[in-house]
């Protein structure tokens, strides 16, 4: 504001300066700039002005710092969005892995259930077919394998020709010597259920050494053998096959006695 006041009396002299000049009044006029008014008041206006100029400079320099915070803000929320982006992208691609993984396992899961259940369902129709039981114990060295990987196995029936106790009849897989079992002699036929035996069974030595699941043959209320399979726990996946499989050879063996 006084700025723009100096400029109108500057401006306002200068009228004057000029109506003076034309009304021939130049010594009025020469008079006065002697005394120094004119050159006070210019002075005074170049003042003025460079105050104006150094006001608009650092108002520019602020401007300019304001900029700069901005843009560095503005770098930095980019900067953040990326990374959310892309921690976002490898969350989606881990879920996605995992996801498939488990879709994997299920799949192999159902092709494993249903080649056991096509094994189970060859290996009664076998036995259906069988009329002896040197049949029944030939199936079962021929298809059990298949039922059971990695285990091996082994065939108790009663003697062919009576008497008590079971012998061993058909094995598959590598097992040791199973030896006879006396009347009595296994727990799982006395208590008519699955024995897990292991070293801490009281029946272990009259079966066979090693661990495993021991399971009465029983069709038609009747006790017809056991069937033991090696290296198998009682809560193994394949449990329940070894449990199928005990029960189809039951049938088959209670079919031709």
């Amino acid at each position: 504001l006084a700025l723009s006041l100096r400029l109108h009396a500057w401006a306002s002299q200068r009228r004057t300066g000029h109506a003076a000049i034309q009304g021939g009044q130049r010594d009025v006029l020469l008079a006065a700039g002697q005394a120094g008014r004119g050159n006070l008041i210019t002075d005074e206006i170049r003042a003025r002005l460079e105050e104006f100029l150094a006001l608009q400079g650092e108002d520019l320099r602020l401007l300019k710092a304001a900029m700069n915070r901005a843009s560095t803000l503005a770098t930095a929320l980019v900067a953040a969005a990326a990374l959310l982006c892309g921690l976002g992208l490898v969350l989606g691609y881990i879920l996605l892995h995992r996801q498939r993984r488990a879709d994997a396992g299920h799949q192999a899961r159902l092709a494993r259930s249903g080649a056991e259940l096509a094994a189970l369902l060859r290996l009664a129709d076998m036995l259906h077919a069988c009329h002896g039981r040197a049949d029944v114990e030939a199936v079962v060295r021929h298809a059990a394998p298949g039922l059971l990987p990695g285990h091996g196995g082994t065939l108790f029936l009663p003697p062919a020709e009576g008497g008590d106790g079971l012998h061993p009849v058909a094995a598959w897989g590598a097992v040791p010597e199973a030896r006879p079992i006396g009347p009595g002699g296994c727990f799982a036929m006395r208590r008519g259920r699955t024995q897990a035996c292991g070293p801490d069974t009281p029946c272990e030595t009259r079966c066979a050494t090693g661990g495993g699941l021991c399971l009465p043959l029983a069709a038609r209320g009747e006790a017809h053998g056991m069937l033991r399979v090696a290296g198998l726990a009682a809560d193994a996946p394949q449990a329940g096959l070894a449990h199928a499989l005990a029960d189809t050879i039951s049938l088959a063996v209670a079919n031709i006695a």
